[in-house]
């Protein structure tokens, strides 16, 4: 992947249109492997359900980082 400088015109089409993510990139960034968003989108899904079930998605390190906490919580209220 390329790096993101504050000079940056990735993403811009034509100096001030942002460009959009893909499903696939919005399930990227969820955590997801290509595999399994080949997989929904082979089921016949639209691009619209597929950005849905990338936005309902919880990310795995997210979801971590909150268990690790009230598991710390709860050690300390012992």
């Amino acid at each position: 992947m390329f790096t993101l400088t504050a000079q940056d015109r990735h993403g811009v089409d034509d100096g001030e249109h942002i460009r959009r993510l893909t499903p696939k990139e919005c399930w990227r960034l969820q955590g997801f492997t290509d595999e399994y968003f080949e997989r929904a989108k082979a089921a016949g899904l639209s691009d619209t359900q597929l950005y849905k079930q990338a936005g309902n998605a919880v990310t795995v390190n997210v979801a971590r980082a909150v268990g690790e906490r009230i598991m710390r919580e709860m050690e300390m209220g012992k």
